[in-house]
């Protein structure tokens, strides 16, 4: 079910120094043009969240998606919830009101790391941690595709690498977005940054955020606050020091945990208005998420850079919630029960410790680059639950008013699960050229993976080697194809109906595909993906009667395969759009569709124009996002089906002078 969400008008106050063009600089084969739109900013050293080497869009064999800042700020898209929402081929569904999870060519993304390396995200619950906001991003970019070169696990879905902004101009330069909206939603941020000393050789930026928006269900509103900094320090005309620290905080009041019920109980559909709850007034789920990096690097003369970085983060979840099941009466509301359980504290840990060394040597006639480098990740997952005491009768649930709900009475604080993970890597990857139009990419990650369930004295311990290969050969200066090949590692969490934790999922991921410039500003990607995964989890829409959680069962030789067609440029330089097609196929060893509750074709678009003459100043936009019918067979046996919807995005904003616009977003 869609609903209409926030309509946002904002003004935007930006002093000069954030300029920006519709370009990426690229090099080599379809890349040998001096600017390739990716719908923002220059990004000028761009290394894809694929392989550990500096490529650029069109030399990585790989389907690539960037959202840039302008597009951010364009679209009001103030989460990673909402930037993925945009991508192609990523579908975003709901848990609840505060978990949300994604998936794209159909399988769950769970690769999510900072400036390239690994966050705490994939461990655990994560509850409220994916609306994490996006006033700290440089830009986003997601690859399409295993991605466990630089993760040694992952799935063939996607990895998102959230780039953050960087202290960069020596000059003073900022900006100031306030904002307000339906749902008495009302935002505000600013971002400042300058130099700290006479030479600029020392540099800050300092962003700050807070935003807040009730529900569009009958009770329930959440705010948001960050706040980040971050410095870089030139050591030396060719050494460079970053470090930075953020800190975020999501309260949120009145949560849903899970959905309200399908079903009557002569077994027809449910059909609630969109505004009903089944969240208590009592309930909440605040999260808070701290993350501080350190990163040095060094310019030799030879072209040769080193680099070591180290990434700390520390996130806690707290919540107070209400779980109701059952089947009610159509006429008297009668057969709906509170669960007694819903009290949860948790706390994620994480450390990341990467060093690489990345240049060219030449050999043959031809320079190559190569990337060697190893890390290490250590995360801990410790949750705690609370017995229950006693909980409150929902007589009749037509008529329930959730809001004068009892509080659940409380008791113990347990442990629920301890869990700690290592992973211990060596990486490199070599693109080669033996002739001009030819470029041969082949890397390797051996990864030691530890992992420790104290609660269950479960342990493993896997060696595992991820290959990865890759083949662009430039057809023409402006068109490449390639092919490249992953295998597939990954470790999964999830448990069956004994509750036991499945096995890893292995396979295979292959994609071919054509790369294209059109008039030096637009981009075309046409791949072709064909993946096998063996163990892959499913949800059987059953719980597990002790615990409450979902129960999975392991699906073995998942196959999806299918085409991505994307275009992504300027049709004039007052005209910017973007399209994006999936179609897949995914299905089990025995030829069953698998994994039916993600869409099989996704349709994302958007476009913007800017007027000039006597409109100078006016720029309009919108897009239209589209996914096929999805469905789930409830209890195992009955099919309940999600329609196919679109989402409609619209934008219109005013530069009444240099630096002062004024934004209307609908959605």
């Amino acid at each position: 079910m869609a609903y209409k969400t926030a309509n946002l008008l904002a003004a935007a106050v930006a002093a000069a120094g954030f300029t920006s063009t519709s370009v990426v600089a690229q090099e080599g084969g379809a890349g040998k043009l001096e600017e390739v739109l990716v719908t923002g900013e220059a990004v000028e050293d761009f290394a894809s969240p694929a392989t550990p080497l500096p490529l650029s869009i069109a030399d990585t064999p790989q389907s690539i998606t960037v959202i840039t800042k302008e597009r951010i700020e364009e679209q009001n898209l103030l989460s990673v919830d909402a930037v993925l929402t945009q991508v192609t081929g990523v579908s975003m569904k709901e848990y609840d009101s505060a978990r949300q999870y994604y998936h794209a060519r159909g399988f769950e993304i769970t690769n999510f790391l900072l400036d390239g390396l690994p966050t705490a995200a994939g461990l655990g619950w994560n509850v409220n941690q994916n609306k994490t906001s996006t006033v700290m991003y440089e830009r986003v970019d997601i690859v399409r595709g295993a991605s466990g070169l630089m993760l040694g696990t992952g799935d063939p879905s996607a990895a998102v690498n959230l780039v953050r902004k960087r202290a960069s101009s020596s000059e003073f330069s900022g900006s100031f977005t306030a904002g307000a909206g339906e749902y008495n939603s009302y935002q505000v941020s600013g971002d400042l940054a300058s130099g700290l000393n006479q030479s600029g050789s020392v540099r800050g930026r300092l962003v700050a955020n807070y935003n807040e928006e009730d529900s569009f269900r009958d009770i329930g509103s959440d705010d948001f606050s960050l706040l980040y900094g971050t410095l870089e320090i030139d050591l030396a005309k060719s050494t460079l020091l970053s470090l930075g620290v953020s800190y975020q905080k999501t309260n949120a009041d009145a949560p849903t945990w899970g959905g309200i019920p399908i079903f009557f109980s002569d077994g027809t559909r449910t059909d609630y208005d969109q505004s009903k709850t089944t969240a208590a007034d009592w309930a909440w789920a605040d999260a808070e998420v701290e993350d501080q990096f350190v990163e040095l690097s060094h310019e030799f003369n030879s072209g040769w850079r080193i680099m070591a970085s180290y990434t700390q983060g520390r996130a806690t979840n707290d919540s107070e919630l209400l779980y109701v099941y059952g089947a009610p009466d159509r006429d008297t509301g009668a057969g709906v029960y509170a669960w007694p359980g819903g009290k949860y504290d948790e706390t994620y840990k994480y450390t990341t410790f990467d060093v690489n060394a990345r240049g060219q040597f030449s050999f043959g006639g031809q320079y190559h680059d190569l990337t060697i480098g190893a890390s290490n990740l250590d995360r801990s997952f410790d949750s705690y639950y609370y017995s229950v005491l006693s909980v409150g009768n929902i007589d009749n649930f037509n008529t329930w008013d959730s809001a004068s709900f009892p509080e659940n009475e409380w008791g113990d604080r347990l442990v629920y699960e301890l869990l700690n993970e290592t992973q211990s890597s060596i990486y490199g990857a070599v693109r080669l050229n033996p002739v001009d139009p030819l470029k041969v990419i082949l890397g390797a990650r051996v990864t030691d993976y530890q992992f420790d369930r104290d609660t269950a004295s479960d342990s493993v311990d896997y060696n595992e080697t991820v290959p990865y290969a890759g083949i662009l050969y430039d057809i023409t200066d402006t068109v490449t194809a390639y092919v490249s090949y992953t295998s597939i590692f990954s470790p999964q969490e999830e448990r069956d109906a004994n509750n036991q934790v499945l096995d890893p999922i292995n396979g295979d991921s292959l994609e071919v595909g054509v790369k294209a410039t059109l008039n030096n500003s637009i981009f075309v990607t046409a791949a072709l993906f064909d993946m096998e995964q063996d163990g892959v989890a499913e949800d059987t829409g059953e719980l597990n009667t002790t615990t409450g959680a979902s129960i999975y069962r392991a699906v073995e030789g998942a196959t999806a395969k299918g085409y991505e067609l994307e275009l992504t440029g300027m049709i004039t330089p007052q005209w910017m759009v973007q399209l994006g097609w999936t179609d897949y196929n995914l299905e089990d060893a025995d030829g069953n569709d698998a994994l039916t509750t993600q869409p099989e074709k996704i349709f994302k678009s958007y476009t913007s124009y800017e007027f000039g003459g006597d409109l100078s100043g006016l720029k309009i936009g919108g897009g239209v996002n589209w996914e096929s019918t999805s469905y789930d067979m409830y209890g195992g046996a009955v099919r309940v089906e999600q329609d196919a919807y679109y989402l409609v995005n619209l934008v219109a904003s005013y530069a009444v002078m240099d630096d002062l616009t004024l934004r209307l977003n609908i959605d």
